[in-house]
């Protein structure tokens, strides 16, 4: 694993080219988490990448495991998450696993009572959202109950059968 990531790392290192960014990408793994990716996001990644990559190289090679955590930060509403879902994409496309791990703003709960806040905001904004539309229906009721109770309702490849 670490010989194929030093590898990868090398051949990218010098030659990495901007690839095309999709409409579509793994945005991170917070629910209901809103992350636009903006030109402003795209023109920090592209300086951040390269740099990002002689680092991850010398990290590999004095690592024994493999794996190697990058952290984002800044403050609130910089482009924390959208940068780093570039960043994992890019490492993608150059042929190394990646995962967005994203942060969160309840730092006063253990972890699962995170995951529980972020899904009872993402249903309640949902609801809003449709009651605000006038989209709320007995029919979309009970479709949403279902996916609840199936634990689905946050999965986002629903959003093209039931927009």
């Amino acid at each position: 694993m670490k010989e194929n990531i030093l590898q990868q790392l090398s051949q990218a290192i010098g030659h990495w080219d901007v690839p095309e960014i999709p409409k579509e990408m793994a945005l991170g793994d917070m629910p209901g988490d809103k992350v636009d990716i903006v030109d402003g996001h795209i023109q920090k990644a592209n300086l951040i990448f390269p740099e990002l990559l002689a680092l991850l190289k010398t990290s590999a090679e004095e690592g024994n495991s493999g794996k190697i955590v990058v952290a984002v930060g800044g403050g609130s509403g910089v482009g924390k998450s959208g940068i780093a879902a570039l960043l994992s994409y890019y490492l993608k496309e150059i042929g190394i696993g990646s995962y967005t791990m994203s942060g969160d703003n309840y730092p006063h709960r253990i972890p699962c009572q995170n995951d529980a806040e972020r899904l009872r905001i993402f249903r309640v904004s949902g609801i809003r959202g449709l009651m605000a539309g006038s989209f709320y229906t007995e029919e979309r009721r009970d479709k949403l109950m279902k996916f609840q109770q199936e634990e689905r309702d946050a999965d986002p490849h629903l959003v093209s059968s039931e927009p």
